[in-house]
């Protein structure tokens, strides 16, 4: 025998031993897997006696820390003053900065400081002159702001007094505040995790907190009300503020009108409660336990009573509402909502390989991250890096190899019992009908009127508009500040850096009924300018400036969008994929974040910059009115013929009970926007509810869902390669649907994993 002949068979007997060994160990590391035992039942639900008195009607109220009683007396009235409006006209154009500051400080009737040791450090002269500030109307906030940020200065709270100092030593001065949970956050089992998620990717740059290597910190407190600890600088702790905030009123607006008053209608909560003595005892007792509690913020008008093995609480009062949902969980217990945000990111098997066997991994009951063995042999059924679902699995062929490998079916896997659908209580009066709303952020109330009134002026069109022909930059911002009478102010620092003059000359024509997002696109495209509200204002910079300032906005889910389970991934995906290209976001490398809020109203915690926010908005609000033209007419009026939705429940006692009670259910809460002609029926083991109105049908949705449950989309079938020898590598990508069993060419190969 030739010794190439010799060689090839003594290589055709390794692979074989080889391929032997490797199929053992894979079913030997099958077999090592936990299979869930069926005759395991669900656990009981957790009991969480805390209850405590919440009155978020009275608004939201974070808590400043301080040393001693006067020191907290001094911050109440620094954060008096900086929210405090001066109604005269104040030009601060060529002053000292000393005497801009002592100015200030005799209008507001307020203790300021100059930092001079770090103004001396950074080179800044408290002499230097303050150029073209003229403010009238504005708080001492905005005013600080419009003084402080072209010469490069901001200001802190240090002890009893507000201080100007360099951005540098105000970067490095953590102070440490509590902060509520927003209202519909805090019901238990309290979860801070998504809230501390939204801040950290949000607010400020990642680098900002600890655990990307910055100095702020947050954590949850418990035992008493639920709150979280936060360690920030001055600037970063008015964004988070902003941020609850705006969730908090978010989730007020429920118990609002459309004039902001307390609404007379009564809104929804259900709460699951399978016991049926404590069931009558609650709803017997529920009422008067609360009301005796709250007193005077009571509701004498609310209403509990049993739906199937539930606890349905009517009232119009946020107060009644929060207290009664601490008194049923601390009663019945509940248990844990599976999570619809982020998850875990997953491995994906990378090692040398041949071509070797491929089969269909069948998904398992509770999928772990995958990765590759010192086989080559990739695995695939784990969470990937963008949330819930399959990771990435072994899959494809590599350089080839030599040897027979011999074709492996799957072993079949237990099949645990079907799990009950999961029950989501979330019940949030939705209100489609009138129109997509953003929520904008503020650091203020006052902040918050500016911000309105420049979003209202923005889309507001002019019957006339005046051409500019070879007009000043600076005389045409002064000329829309009057049109339009909104403060407008110019960034002269970004634009010196840019070689930018403010006395370059505008050349735009005007039009009838043009609005001032319009007309500013046409004076400012030609010269590299654009525009960014920044507190109490709206500001001219450059467009490299504006890139770099990124704001926080709250979005509400499209129409049709919000049902439980809320699938946020899903949008999420479509939003970072078809809005400002993938390069502007952080997973592909920018700086944009996106978060999911629950707990309250499903939202989208956003940050980006003014022109990204305005895509995005455009997206979602297309997407939401395009969810109800179903409920118009060709004519764009409100239909008149029902539009038709089913909804699976195959518990003849609550089908029952809610044909029966359903519809009174969604017209007591929404009153004139509701839809005395809807109808709820039964049709086998499915309610079909009909109504031509968007409104009933959204809350309609919630309804059953809380009542009824609702099974979680089921995740793909993911597949599984075993490699052999060979010089090519694997990366795993999961197969849409199951494949039979395949042969292929495989020996001895090497493998790693790669997270």
């Amino acid at each position: 025998m030739s010794p190439l002949r010799r060689s090839a068979g003594l290589f055709t007997s390794s692979v074989v031993r080889v391929m032997v060994l490797v199929v053992v160990c894979g079913a030997a590391i099958a077999a090592d897997k936990p299979v869930q035992d069926p005759s395991v039942g669900p656990a009981a639900p957790s009991i969480y006696p805390q209850v405590h008195l919440q009155q978020p009607s009275r608004g939201y109220r974070t808590a400043p820390l301080a040393v001693s009683a006067a020191e907290a007396r001094a911050r109440e009235m620094i954060e008096a003053a900086l929210q405090k409006r001066c109604e005269d006209a104040l030009d601060f154009s060529d002053m000292p900065l000393r005497d801009v500051v002592s100015s200030l400080g005799e209008t507001w009737n307020l203790p300021i400081r100059i930092d001079r040791k770090s103004l001396d450090e950074a080179g800044i002269d408290p002499e230097t002159s303050i150029t073209n500030v003229a403010v009238k109307g504005e708080t001492l906030r905005g005013v600080l702001q419009a003084v402080l940020d072209d010469i490069d200065l901001t200001w802190i709270v240090a002890g009893e007094r507000l201080v100007i100092t360099t951005k540098e030593v105000a970067g490095g001065a953590l102070i440490t505040r509590l902060y509520p949970l927003p209202f519909g956050t805090a019901k238990q089992p309290v979860d801070f995790q998504p809230v501390i998620d939204a801040i950290v990717n949000t607010i400020g740059s990642p680098a900002a907190w600890a655990d990307q290597g910055g100095d702020g910190q947050i954590r949850p407190a418990e035992g008493g009300e639920p709150m979280l600890v936060v360690s920030q600088t001055e600037e970063l702790h008015a964004e988070v503020e902003a941020l609850l905030r705006g969730m908090h009123d978010r989730a007020l607006a429920e118990f609002l009108d459309d004039a902001g008053q307390p609404r007379r209608t009564p809104v929804v909560r259900i709460h699951r409660c399978a016991d049926k003595k404590t069931r009558d005892e609650l709803v017997a007792s529920l009422a008067g336990l609360c009301n005796a509690a709250l007193a005077a913020d009571g509701d004498p008008a609310a209403k509990v009573t049993a739906l199937g093995q539930h606890i349905v609480v009517q009232s119009s009062k946020a107060d009644f509402q929060a207290l009664a949902g601490q008194v049923v969980a601390a009663t019945v217990g509940v248990r844990p909502l599976p999570s619809s945000g982020l998850g875990e990111a997953g491995f994906s098997g990378q090692g040398n390989a041949g071509f070797g066997i491929r089969n269909v991994a069948v998904p398992q009951p509770n999928p772990q991250p995958g990765n590759a063995n010192e086989a080559g042999q990739g695995a695939g059924a784990g969470p990937a890096a963008a949330g819930a679902g399959p990771a990435a699995a072994g899959a494809g062929p590599a350089a080839a190899g030599a040897g027979q490998a011999q074709a492996r079916a799957p072993a079949p896997a237990a099949a645990p019992p079907a799990p009950a659908p999961p029950i989501y209580p979330q019940v949030h009066l939705q209100h489609p009908s009138r129109g997509y709303r953003v929520a904008l952020l503020a650091r203020s109330e006052a902040e918050a009127r500016a911000r309105k009134a420049i979003d209202a002026a923005l889309r507001k069109g002019l019957d006339d508009v005046p051409e500019f022909n070879d007009k000043p930059l600076r005389d045409v911002v002064r000329t829309l500040e009057n049109l339009w009478g909104l403060p407008i102010r110019i960034d002269h620092k970004s634009l010196d850096e840019a070689g930018i003059d403010p006395e370059t000359s505008i050349t735009a024509v005007g039009a009838k009924e043009e609005t001032l997002r319009s007309v500013l696109q046409a004076v400012l495209d030609g010269i590299d300018l654009t525009w960014v509200v920044r507190g109490e204002r709206l500001v001219i910079t450059t467009t490299e400036k504006a890139a770099e300032m990124l704001a926080t906005r709250l979005y509400p889910l499209p129409l049709g969008t919000a049902n439980p389970p809320v699938d946020f991934q899903s949008l999420i995906d479509t939003i970072t994929n078809t809005v400002g290209g993938p390069s502007v976001w952080a997973d592909q490398g920018g700086d944009g974040q996106i978060r999911p809020a629950e707990g309250g109203e499903p939202l989208l915690v956003i940050l980006q910059t003014e022109a990204i926010h305005g895509e995005i908005e455009a997206l979602l609000r297309g997407m939401h009115e395009r969810a109800l033209a179903e409920f118009l007419d060709a004519t764009g009026q409100p239909r008149r013929t029902p539009v038709v939705r089913m909804y699976r429940c195959t518990d003849k006692n609550v089908r029952d009970e809610l044909v029966a009670k359903l519809a009174d259910l969604c017209n007591a809460s929404l009153a004139g926007d509701g839809d005395p002609a809807a109808k709820v029926g039964a049709l086998a083991e499915n309610l079909v509810v009909q109504s031509a109105t968007a409104d009933f049908h959204a809350l309609a949705a919630q309804i059953v869902a809380a009542t009824v449950g609702v099974q979680p989309r089921q995740p793909r079938p993911t597949g599984n390669f075993c490699g052999g020898m060979g010089g090519g590598s694997f990366v795993g990508t999961p197969h849409p649907v199951p494949q039979e069993a395949t042969e292929g060419q495989g020996g001895m190969g090497m493998g790693s994993h790669a997270p």
